[in-house]
């Protein structure tokens, strides 16, 4: 008998969290390229990336392929209560991202445009204090999302899945 969509993505977290139990959190998010941040990063530069690759550096507009792009986060990624947060990353050319810190000046006024004030000074409120616990029951569920939202993009874009 076919499983139902709900009994493969049960299926597939349940294997991804018994591989999880094997590892400390901090792999979990930082092992290349299958961590969950760098495959975080990707969705953000996938997502944002035109139908035909092209994707914009939020902080000075600069306009490149998604992959010649970094996935900036504003409240530091080292953070781990913001580094999976959609509102809190974007596409950065790699002269903002790596160079100017960030530019976090130009970052925020993109963000007060996009979400207004109030989602900002939530994320500012997150980077105290920077001790949020991820369970990796949870983190399997977000590996598991991840990948069927890269698989959609890459399909978009006529990528070839990794």
């Amino acid at each position: 008998m076919k499983k139902t969509p709900d009994e493969v993505r049960a299926n597939r977290i349940n294997k991804i969290h018994r591989h999880f139990k094997m590892l400390t959190i901090g792999s979990i998010f930082n092992k290349h390229p299958s961590g969950l941040a760098c495959m975080f990063q990707r969705l953000v530069r996938l997502a944002n990336a035109d139908d035909d690759g092209w994707c914009q550096c939020v902080t000075c507009g600069e306009v490149r392929q998604w992959n010649e792009l970094d996935a900036g986060h504003y409240v530091t990624r080292f953070n781990k209560a913001t580094i999976l947060d959609d509102r809190n990353c974007w596409p950065q050319c790699k002269n903002c991202n790596q160079w100017h810190g960030g530019s976090p000046a130009l970052y925020r006024v993109f963000l007060v445009q996009k979400f207004g004030e109030e989602v900002v000074l939530e994320l500012e409120r997150t980077k105290f204090p920077k001790n949020h616990v991820w369970n990796r029951y949870e983190l399997a569920e977000k590996k598991y999302d991840l990948e069927q939202e890269i698989k959609v993009h890459e399909k978009r874009l006529g990528i070839k899945s990794r």
